[in-house]
């Protein structure tokens, strides 16, 4: 467990490219542990991804938070509000170093403070099957799965 001081930053689009390595971490995080869609998953890139991301928010409603310690980024969180006025909580990743410290769960609170003071409803996240920890931490903060979205694999 680490110790020292983790500082945070919080903007818009302009913090995104400061967030591709960690993104590639959680990339690869969710290929090996969810083998079923790791196909799938090693084809998106990183431009693509933020693509993505500011289509989705293209009323400018785009919040990037990231964690450092020393200067270097160790975790960051992604929200948007798409232009119906529905708000994501779109990725959040900490490294493996630096988890079990609150981080994720600030990101969580400070994300949908955000997206409670800009009105967005609803207000959801996706979660890879079987992400128990990520789980937990998002029915903490009062998310309830909704749904059960099955996708028929070859």
């Amino acid at each position: 467990m680490n110790s020292k001081a983790v500082n945070f930053l919080s903007g818009g689009e302009e913090l995104l490219p400061e967030v591709e390595d960690l993104w590639l971490k959680l990339k690869d995080f969710h290929i090996e542990n969810f083998s079923t869609w790791s196909e799938s998953l090693r084809g998106g890139n990183f431009t693509d991804r933020v693509s993505g991301l500011k289509e989705s928010a293209q009323n400018g409603a785009l919040l990037v938070e990231i964690a450092q310690v020393e200067g270097l980024n160790i975790a960051f969180c992604i929200s948007v509000i798409d232009k119906v006025g529905a708000g994501e909580l779109a990725s959040l990743f900490v490294d493996q170093e630096h988890r079990q410290q609150g981080i994720a769960l600030r990101f969580v609170q400070s994300s949908l403070q955000w997206l409670k003071e800009h009105k967005a409803v609803p207000i959801y996240i996706d979660v890879m099957a079987g992400n128990v920890a990520a789980l937990k931490l998002y029915e903490k903060e009062g998310f309830v799965q909704r749904v059960h979205r099955l996708e028929w694999v070859e």
